[in-house]
């Protein structure tokens, strides 16, 4: 759900904003949401309202090269 609801906003505001977002703009939106609203809803449901999330201390690293998927020869 949550996932829908950001790609959609997201879209919306790149097709009818009066500013669309770069990528960086767009990595920003979506990280505010998922550790702001998301975590939200965890709190709830697990009776913690005093938790928000994981602390990060650092700018993000950047990871490995995402996979690409290969057609399997048959």
């Amino acid at each position: 759900m949550h996932v829908a609801e950001i790609d959609s906003f997201l879209s919306a505001h790149q097709r009818f904003g009066l500013r669309p977002l770069d990528a960086a703009g767009r990595d920003r939106y979506v990280a505010e949401t998922v550790f702001r609203h998301v975590w939200a809803q965890w709190r709830y449901e697990n009776d913690e309202p005093d938790y928000f999330g994981p602390e990060f201390t650092s700018a993000p690293v950047a990871g490995p090269a995402p996979l690409r998927s290969r057609a399997r020869a048959e």
